[in-house]
């Protein structure tokens, strides 16, 4: 996707049904002549891939937009550590190429419901991306609930974790009875993925 977006300006690929990511490369010279920036091609590669992923226009889309933020959000993996070449990276870093992960609500609360949980949308109307202080979805079941917060989605939506694996990791927290007040969901061993 991040080769096609240097050729193409844009690019998108269908994460799976109902999840989209569109990257722009500010750097590719498909962009150059272009009076807005590439906006008009951004917008209809977008909306190309959420009407083959079956999204359409809805307003519960859950949509995180990945630019160099390890300052403001320490939990997101640094774009260096990432598994690219130090030229992908450096302009990542520097917001010259960016991607956004796009999903939409009722895959995700598919997934919770598919575990047992009942769930609430608590998504403002909008399209925005998403605010990572908003409350995203209250999520039940009969040991509780838990309420899942904008800053928590980064995690599945820029890093592209497994919807049943993330679910399940939270139905284990109920089993185990955990009372914490408010957490980050990690993966054992996940420092050593990163190195």
């Amino acid at each position: 996707m991040l080769a096609a977006a240097d050729e193409d300006g844009v690019s998108a690929i269908r994460v799976g049904p109902q999840w989209v990511q569109v990257a722009s490369a500010l750097t590719s010279p498909a962009l150059a002549n272009q009076d807005d920036g590439g906006n008009a091609i951004w917008v209809a590669t977008r909306d190309h891939a959420f009407a083959k992923a079956s999204m359409g226009d809805r307003l519960t889309n859950l949509r995180g937009l990945r630019l160099d933020q390890a300052d403001a959000f320490p939990m997101l993996a640094p774009f260096t550590i990432y598994p690219f070449d130090p030229w992908t990276c450096a302009r990542l870093t520097c917001d010259l190429l960016t991607f956004e992960s796009t999903l939409a609500w009722d895959r995700l609360s598919n997934a919770f419901v598919s575990q047992g949980f009942e769930t609430e949308c608590l998504l403002p109307n909008s399209n925005d991306p998403l605010d990572w202080s908003v409350s995203v979805m209250t999520a039940r079941r009969k040991e509780g609930a838990v309420t899942l917060h904008g800053v928590g989605m980064s995690q599945i939506l820029l890093e592209l974790v497994d919807l049943r694996t993330y679910v399940l990791g939270i139905r284990e927290l109920f089993s185990r009875k955990l009372q914490a007040p408010s957490g980050v969901l990690v993966f054992a061993n996940e420092r050593t993925q990163w190195k």
